[in-house]
């Protein structure tokens, strides 16, 4: 279970004027509770009832953040709103232990047909990207896992026009207007090779001084 950075939430709600966000995988509630810091809306979305409802009373402080229970490509389907630009974090992947979804390990394709009719300036940061590059091993079914071409495939064919890349273990799709946000996080996580790190320390302190 990854985590949303708090910087690249506001950065992106910012750029483009997302109004909420929609997370599938609640688990324990914690990345919910980062995303009601950047959004006025939260919807997680949880399959284990177990899970949910220990969610719900976990989240009960935070008016913010609606807790639902379901399948997360049913519940995205009935949560999606052409109107409201969105960032949707996916993170609703089987992950053994007390999560949910043997049956269905990895429905990241469907959300995505789920949130297809959104708003054209949603945003998607897909969780464990690592997975789609190589399927997790047993007891995990590798046949239930999309490739990384897969989802981007889905991603392009939804928003051709988005940026689509992968960063610290996520795919993420966010629109054109949103680069300067997207590369300023790539810096902030990404490993950089030290010479190219010099060479925009160095324009940087040139564009400072000038």
């Amino acid at each position: 279970m990854g985590s949303v950075e708090l910087q690249f939430a506001s950065d992106l709600s910012a750029a483009l004027g997302l109004r909420r966000a929609v997370e599938t995988g609640t688990y324990r509630g914690d990345t919910a509770r980062v995303l009601a810091q950047a959004f006025p809306s939260v919807i997680t979305i949880e399959l284990s009832p177990e899970l949910h409802g220990a969610a719900v009373t976990a989240l009960a402080d935070e008016p913010r953040i609606r807790p639902l229970q379901g399948h997360s490509a049913n519940v995205l389907r009935d949560v999606n709103e052409p109107t409201t630009p969105t960032l949707y974090y996916l993170d609703g992947h089987w992950s053994g232990g007390p999560t949910a979804g043997a049956e269905d390990e990895c429905p990241v394709l469907a959300e995505l047909a789920a949130i297809e009719a959104g708003h054209p300036d949603d945003c998607v940061l897909i969780d464990d990207a690592r997975l789609f590059t190589s399927a997790p091993p047993p007891p995990h079914n590798r046949e239930m896992w999309p490739t990384l071409i897969e989802v981007f495939d889905a991603l392009r064919a939804r928003w051709p026009e988005h940026i689509v890349t992968v960063l610290a273990d996520q795919v993420v799709a966010v629109p054109p207007r949103a680069r300067d946000a997207l590369d300023a996080y790539g810096l902030r996580v990404a490993p950089r090779p030290p010479s190219l790190v010099r060479r925009i320390v160095s324009r940087t302190a040139g564009r400072l001084r000038s």
